[in-house]
């Protein structure tokens, strides 16, 4: 009589199991190895903002995802800044960040839930969105890609002054790095509305409270100069510009192109040459003589340059020039300007 063959699993059929659990296994301990390390780093972070004088309250930082992401969670926010600069304190929104295990340099951040801020000399305003998304991608100097993604923006005041901005309906911005030291930016937002405080009261009653659409393209050079310490003057010595390309606004009965470019005066004033490229001058001219932003002997100055600018197929070529802390459109000043620096 035979002795039975004891039955059994043979090994080559065990390896690949043993080796999806060894997988499994080495996965995860490098997968709470590196949460640690973010939790670590976002501390750190929210630290060195405290001892740069910003006061800043949260709950627990959590960070979660497993197995497929990282995602970090920040709620019960405030965020108030240093006694040094005109003071805001910011509450609420939840935020959460998102990386792939594979890829540390790129985040997704989405905040959730409404927000208030309130201004130290007065006003309170809360901000609600129906999505507001940021991709973040990180070099070794730094962010070197931000884009930013809003729909549907309201401005609600609860206190003090209303809102310069009640409404925007939509906003992308994506602003890139360059490796000339160029700053390049694309802004695009539109179904804006305008507080009645924004601007004066008679420009308002001529073009409306409604912009259909905002266009903005520029390039600022020598980037790195403006942002060490935001210094203008050090940024205009290194021979710093704005460059305007592909710039307009779609604004009541007002619709032009921009081109151009600027740079900051000794005494700290935007100085340079903006070409507006405008599909009907005279409608341009009404609404700033009805206005009473031109008025005067520079009323006939204006409608004549309206109508003897040189046509093309973007529209009337209109230059502008803002010099001396003015904006001159020709030989009319149209507009008072503000110093941006020292």
């Amino acid at each position: 009589m035979s002795q039975s063959r004891r039955g059994g699993i043979p090994a080559r059929f065990l390896f690949p199991f043993i080796g999806v659990i060894v997988l499994v296994v080495a996965y995860t301990a490098y997968w709470l190895y590196a949460q640690g390390q973010i939790r670590q780093s976002v501390t750190a972070w929210i630290e060195l903002q405290r001892q740069s004088g910003y006061e800043i309250e949260h709950a627990p930082v959590r960070v979660g995802g497993y197995p497929f992401r990282f995602e970090v969670r920040i709620a019960d926010a405030t965020v108030s800044t240093p006694d040094t600069v005109e003071g805001w304190t910011l509450e609420g929104g939840r935020t959460v960040a998102v990386a792939m295990p594979y890829d540390f340099s790129h985040w997704i951040v989405e905040i959730h839930d409404p927000m208030t801020v309130n201004f130290d000399n007065g006003g309170a305003y809360r901000l609600a969105t129906e999505s507001t998304r940021f991709s973040i991608r990180s070099g070794r100097g730094g962010t070197q890609r931000l884009a930013v993604e809003i729909d549907d923006l309201g401005v609600e005041t609860l206190s003090g002054p209303q809102a310069a901005i009640e409404r925007v309906g939509h906003l992308r911005l994506i602003s890139e790095l360059t490796g000339e030291d160029t700053l390049d930016t694309q802004l695009a937002a539109g179904g804006i509305t305008i507080g009645d405080v924004a601007l004066d009261e008679a420009l308002l009653e001529e073009l409306g409270t409604e912009i259909g659409l905002v266009r903005l393209e520029i390039s600022v050079t020598h980037w790195s100069d403006l942002a060490r310490d935001a210094r203008t003057d050090m940024w205009r010595d290194a021979e710093g510009r704005v460059e305007i390309s592909e710039s307009g606004i779609d604004w009541g009965s007002i619709a032009f192109q921009a081109e151009g470019s600027l740079s900051v005066d000794a005494a700290g004033y935007p100085d340079g040459r903006v070409s507006l490229f405008v599909l009907d001058p005279e409608a341009l001219a009404d609404v700033l003589v009805a206005s009473g932003t031109v008025r005067g002997e520079n009323e006939n100055a204006l409608r004549l340059l309206a109508q003897s600018a040189p046509r093309g197929e973007r529209g009337t070529a209109v230059p502008l020039t803002l010099r001396r802390g003015g904006v001159f459109l020709g030989p009319v000043r149209i507009a008072e300007l503000e110093r941006v620096g020292g």
